[in-house]
């Protein structure tokens, strides 16, 4: 286990390529994105594949996955698969490029989208809650949209 607070090298293109400073009380988060895109914990190029393993038996002190929480602007989708074998409690994902994401296997509680600028191409697994409820047909007047797929425990749990 690594410590996930101060400075501190994480292998996402390479061995130790990046230096990153998790400031206190940020423990559960971590931003990945390209320069100039804004603030970001660790800068790699939209196009450069990210090795998501690097965060393998990373952990917060009190035990559990670290990080919680992702905010990555890139193009890799490989954190698709690499949840198939590591729950991510909440992913924003702003691609820099029109991409395709299959989420058929994946185990992400809480995805979020950014696709103000670039096309996605969404593939769901069939198990996934209700997904065909939806349907967006014209969203011009639309600034953002949320779908919330409940699990089969929440049945009848309120809303807020």
């Amino acid at each position: 286990m690594r410590k996930n607070e101060g400075k501190f090298y994480i292998s996402l293109t390479g061995e130790n390529s990046h230096e990153v400073d998790i400031p206190a009380g940020q423990g559960s988060s971590i931003s990945i994105a390209p320069k100039g895109y804004g603030d970001a914990d660790a800068y790699v190029n939209a196009d450069t594949p990210i090795s998501w393993s690097a965060f393998d038996g990373m952990q917060i002190p009190a035990g559990g996955h670290w990080p919680r929480f992702f905010y990555y602007a890139g193009n890799d989708a490989g954190f698709a698969q690499w949840s198939q074998g590591r729950e991510i409690e909440s992913f924003f994902w702003a691609p820099q490029k029109d991409v395709s994401l299959d989420l058929s296997k994946a185990h992400i509680r809480r995805l979020s989208l950014d696709c103000d600028r670039f096309k996605i191409c969404v593939r769901l697994g069939v198990d996934t809650r209700k997904a065909e409820n939806f349907t967006i047909e014209n969203a011009g007047g639309l600034k953002g949209v949320s779908f919330c797929f409940r699990e089969d425990d929440a049945k009848g749990a309120e809303p807020f």
